[in-house]
């Protein structure tokens, strides 16, 4: 065998093992974001989009994780977190705070004035484009860190992170009144508006546990309603 038979032998095994290793690594990196991924579904860690572009089984797999998070995890119709999902990422955060690693929150209860007059009015149909444009809003006007979920009916829920000062609360819910109290249209030239009431729960001031919290939060958003309708009541 010549010398240079020898060479180009040795440099195709290299190769070979080479891309072996390569393939290897690359399928190992994508099984560890697909473990990750299932840790998060069961520990109520916020989800990560598992980004995997790929043809074979592997793709198939991480396509499948997307679409359990969000059967699981998300409202049908606005794609916001639904309740259990919500809850359990508040449940993650508030555990995350306890241990030293996270901030003080916020905890928003939002409750929609005149929606039954809305289904009631122009038909269910019209009542789903409230909801559907109300979260879009809500969406809008928190940031990437915060997170909302609808609660099930016309009741949502946010949490805004690191957010524990009063003035930044008000500069907020005032934010939130604008842009979701403005007009919706409905369709055939028709129009919606809906307003709003808010009831606001502070970690860890009102509460460690999230049960806690979602009950001062939900009985503060009660006496915003009252107080808002004997407003309107006296005027």
């Amino acid at each position: 065998i010549s010398k240079n038979s020898l060479m180009l032998g040795l440099a195709a095994i290299f190769g070979t093992l080479l891309l072996g290793y390569l393939i290897l690594a690359w399928s190992l990196r994508d099984l560890r974001k697909l473990s990750e991924a299932a840790q998060s579904i069961g520990s109520g860690q916020p989800f990560k989009r598992v980004d995997i572009h790929r043809n074979d089984e592997i793709g198939v797999l991480a396509q499948s994780f997307q679409n359990m998070e969000q059967h699981l995890h998300f409202d049908p119709l606005t794609k916001l977190l639904n309740r259990e999902a919500f809850i359990s990422q508040l449940s993650f955060r508030s555990r995350r705070a306890t241990d030293g690693v996270g901030l003080p929150f916020a905890l928003l209860f939002i409750d929609l004035d005149s929606f039954k007059e809305i289904n009631d009015q122009h038909g269910h149909e019209a009542g789903d484009k409230v909801l559907i444009e109300i979260s879009s809003r809500l969406l809008g006007s928190i940031r990437k860190e915060d997170a909302a979920g609808r609660f099930g009916g016309d009741e949502f829920a946010v949490y805004l992170h690191g957010v524990a000062e009063a003035a930044i609360l008000e500069q907020i819910c005032a934010k939130l009144h604008k842009s979701l109290e403005a007009p919706i249209a409905l369709g055939d030239d028709k129009t919606g508006v809906v307003g709003i009431s808010i009831g606001i729960a502070l970690y860890p001031v009102d509460g460690l546990a999230v049960d806690e919290l979602l009950h001062v939060a939900d009985m503060r958003m009660f006496e915003d309603k009252k107080r808002r309708k004997a407003e309107h009541e006296a005027h």
